[in-house]
């Protein structure tokens, strides 16, 4: 389903975007302001992003919390980002419904109340969330490196602002704020799904043809002037891993230059092939690198980031990235690194706009930027650019007399935040860092709750081949793309104690290539199809996926089944793959989440093989060696007890050989050991890993949980949903967050195992609120198992969870790890159906049997940060 897009202008200066596209009954509907951190000034940086936040704090029409209740109880989703030129709120509804969007919208556009009271309860959550990122270091590194590289672009502050302006800024200067720039004339509505152009017109007249257009923006925003030298700094921290950061001046969106850029990033990092992964990576000269580009509406810069290693010097990883720069501004690109650039754009930006969410990101993005037509030039235009094209660019961006260096170098015996700067994003809030290929939708890329609308199912196949192989097939015609999961049973709770994270390593030393196809061959063979093969190592399972076009599907297959008949597992890929695991895991050591998750589960689980997690530990990993590896792949990847799921626009016939071929691999004689059950048993313990660097304090509490075959399943999702399943509306939400302003950000979940689980409510706050904050949760929890919820609230989880259920699965990816994963735990094929008639069922007995099963297993307390055992504040390091 597709078709043009259309866009008109309404009298008052609204611009209209509206096209038929998508999987399902699902429709996008969000409104764009031309206004971010460019717009802002010193004194009241971050406050679009402020702004942002009050949005959702009520208007003449709407109470605090109504909006989010009207999206709930229609099952839908919301929410907003802040960027740098733009700023976005969206919604997204299944087909009949989805006009509530422009309703929402409307009213906010012209009727936002900005309450003294709430402005200061909003205030303090934007505080801990700025805490929060200043204790990643790679943001920390970043934020300091951008404001010496730009002297008068307002890029040159973070768009969540200083903390003494997010302090300062009144409400006098948020309502200006919010009269000079939220006007139908300075935004644009975009609705993307099953819906026509006209009904998107007639009802964006209907909702916002009345509000009166704004008084016009006229901005001044200043040219940043030429660099006249080099800047170098170093910031000394105590973490556990070194970081570099590289940054050069870059040009704007929309731009020959822009686009040539955007192709030598992805020829400089992002594929296992690139130049600074093969020099970097490949060489255990540092644990991760990756080139930030997003092209914006002025100037800006390009970035390289790089993790370092703790056994090489910072010198020597800058010597080799400079190395490599001035090759690239010598000689340029050959011809296959620039086919391969345009291979991966090609496939990441057809994979990328398969969601009416995506889609509408990008139309708002490109629409706001003043080129909406560029949404879809873009790919032409970057084929257009030339090798000579690319050599130019190069030669005028990396240059050593007009660049900025930073590094942190760690100090003392602390580890610092962070998860090193490398394959994350922290989306709107200065640090996006690109992915394999140029970015074609902007600088973020929102966590999707909604995926499609295929709830039937009605060409679903399940077959078991000849070797005990599961396997399920779905073909669709709706978009040129193929998506392949395929799961393993076990993982981490298959490694033998003191090689804890061996069957991580045995997939990742898997992943290099079957036996004769060296590393390099093999991936660029993936490469050549614009795609990448990537294994990920949990618990109880292993998944590899590849999503790739269709004409590359049997191709992409092939290589799939070459090397699970032969892998290689070289000695020289183990001894690669085994150093970059534990640089990861030095990693999650600078990381307080990942250090409380640890503790947790731990805690949590004890003996039980659910403690050892995918990731394993770092006296493991280390004590592993390559003969172990060749001891557990068998083991490990057993296709008598592995799942295939295959979605999208594949062609049977080119496929059943190569299923035949998989079907006919042997495996071992003995079945693999059953994993007792994690029993729902009250874990009484709380472990604290101090940390009197850091700002912020993580917290995860809990306890046993239910497993995913547990009768009390739905009763559970449901109960978490109405206790933490969302930090705007929730009984955690509203009181940790919005109450008492404590978090950013607060959570519950049930992680499911096949033989029990985990209960978690997770959050970061201060360390002088981390005894009330575990307090509050403690309340919050056992008052909604002891009394249950509300009428209202389990009809709200009711409509919410059934509502949005159908737009769980917008893409082939998702389709495809829903239905490998509904193999894995035997559940039938009519589950879609029968997951919201289940859901809608549940009564408020249910929840609160659940809840009181849920609630009373839990003890569990794991935290990491600046509090001492009792959980105090304790006096916070000297760095230095």
């Amino acid at each position: 389903m597709s078709g043009p897009i259309e866009r008109r202008v309404l009298d008052n200066g609204l611009t209209v975007i509206a096209e038929r596209r998508g999987l399902g009954p699902v429709v996008f509907s969000g409104v764009v302001y031309r206004v971010g951190s460019r717009d802002e000034r010193p004194g009241i940086t971050g406050i679009s992003h402020l702004l942002e936040h009050m949005m959702f704090k009520g208007t003449e029409k709407y109470g605090k919390g109504d909006v989010a209740a009207i999206v709930e109880r229609n099952g839908g989703d919301l929410n907003a980002f802040t960027s740098e030129d733009v700023t976005m709120y969206y919604e997204v509804f299944a087909r009949d419904r989805w006009p509530l969007a422009l309703e929402i919208e409307a009213e906010r556009m012209a009727n936002l109340r900005i309450d003294p009271e709430e402005l200061e309860s909003e205030r303090q959550v934007v505080l801990e969330e700025r805490v929060m990122y200043q204790d990643i270091p790679a943001v920390e590194l970043n934020e300091e490196l951008t404001a010496a590289m730009l002297r008068e672009s307002p890029y040159r502050w973070p768009i969540i602002g200083w903390e003494a302006d997010i302090e300062g800024i009144t409400r006098d200067d948020l309502v200006e704020h919010y009269r000079r720039y939220y006007a139908p004339d300075n935004g644009a509505l975009v609705v993307v799904g099953d819906i026509t152009p006209d009904e998107v017109f007639r009802e964006a007249e209907k909702h916002f043809g009345r509000i009166p257009a704004g008084p016009g923006v006229m901005r001044r925003i200043p040219q940043e002037p030429p660099l006249r030298g080099a800047t170098r700094f170093d910031l000394a921290r105590a973490t556990n891993l070194p970081h570099l950061q590289l940054m050069f001046r870059a040009p704007e969106i929309g731009t020959a230059e822009s686009e040539s850029l955007a192709l030598i990033a992805s020829v400089l990092s992002g594929t296992r092939t690139s130049r600074l992964d093969l020099a970097l990576l490949e060489t255990n000269k540092a644990g991760d690198v990756s080139v930030q580009y997003h092209a914006k509406q002025d100037p800006s810069t390009f970035t390289i980031f790089v993790e370092g290693h703790p056994g090489v010097s910072l010198d020597e990883v800058e010597s080799i990235v400079w190395s490599e720069l001035e090759r690239l501004a010598k000689d340029g690109p050959d011809d296959e690194e620039r086919t391969r650039a345009l291979d991966s754009a090609e496939s990441d930006h057809v994979i990328s706009q398969q969601s009416p969410s995506n889609r509408g990101f990008t139309l708002g993005w490109h629409e706001a930027h003043g080129d909406l037509a560029y949404a879809d030039t873009i790919l032409p235009r970057l084929q257009e650019r030339t090798r000579e094209e690319m050599l130019d660019i190069a030669r005028r961006t990396f240059r050593r007399d007009a660049c900025g260096v930073a590094r942190i170098v760690p100090v003392g015996n602390g580890a610092g935040g962070g998860n090193g700067g490398g394959n994350g994003s922290v989306a709107g809030h200065g640090l996006a860092v690109a992915a394999h290929a140029p970015s074609l939708h902007g600088v973020f890329s929102p966590r999707r709750r909604f995926r499609t609308g295929l709830q039937a199912a009605p060409d679903l196949q399940r077959r078991r081949l000849a070797n005990g192989l599961s396997v399920v097939l779905l073909p669709d015609r709706t978009d040129p793309v193929v998506s392949i999961s395929m799961l393993f049973t076990g993982g981490g709770i298959l490694d033998p104690a003191g090689r804890e994270g061996l069957s991580k390593l045995a997939a990742d030393t898997l992943e290099r290539g079957p036996r004769g196809v060296p590393f390099l061959e093999f991936n660029r063979r993936f490469e050549r199809l614009g795609s990448e093969l990537s294994f990920e190592t949990g618990s109880e399972m292993v998944h590899a996926g590849v999503t790739l076009l269709s004409r590359h599907a049997p191709a992409g297959l092939g290589l799939l089944v070459d090397l699970l008949e032969d892998p290689g597992l070289r000695d020289e890929d183990f001894e690669i793959v085994r150093e970059l695991a534990r640089n990861d895991l030095e990693a999650r050591v600078d990381d307080l989440d990942d250090v409380a998750e640890d503790l947790f589960f731990a805690t949590v689980a004890g003996e039980h093989a659910y403690a050892r997690l995918g990731h394993g530990r770092l006296e493991g990993v280390t004590a592993a060696t390559a003969e172990d590896v060749r001891r557990q792949v068998p083991e490990l990847f057993r296709l008598d007890q592995a799942h295939l799921a295959i979605v999208g626009d594949f062609d049977d016939a080119a496929i059943s050989p190569l299923l035949d071929r998989l079907g006919a691999a042997a495996v071992p004689g003995r079945s693999p050991a059953a994993i007792p059950e994690l029993p729902l048993a009250r874990v009484d313990a709380t472990r604290v890993a101090t940390r009197p660097e850091k700002a912020q304090a993580k917290i995860w509490w809990g306890g046993p949980g239910l497993s995913a075959d547990d009768p009390d399943r739905y009763a559970a999702i449901a109960f978490n949903h109405v206790l933490g399943g969302s930090a705007i509306r929730s009984r955690l939400g509203d009181t940790i967050r919005d109450e008492q302003g404590l978090a950013y950000s607060v959570w519950s979940r049930n992680y499911e195992r096949r033989a029990g689980g985990f209960f978690v409510v997770s959050m970061g706050t201060r360390p002088e609120n981390v005894a009330k904050a575990v307090s509050s949760i403690r309340t919050e929890v056992h008052k909604l198992a002891e009394q249950g919820p509300t009428e209202s609230e389990l009809n709200d989880a009711r409509d919410y969870l059934t509502g949005s259920f159908p737009l769980r699965f917008t893409t082939y990816g998702r389709l495809a790890r829903f239905w490998v994963r509904a193999s894995f735990h035997d559940w039938p094929s009519d589950f879609l159906l029968a997951y919201p008639e289940r859901i809608r069922a549940l009564s408020a007995a249910d929840l609160i049997r659940a809840g009181q099963r849920l609630a009373g297993a839990t003890g569990a307390l794991a935290v990491a940060g600046p509090v001492n055992e009792d959980l105090s504040p304790c006096e916070a390091a000297d760095a230095e």
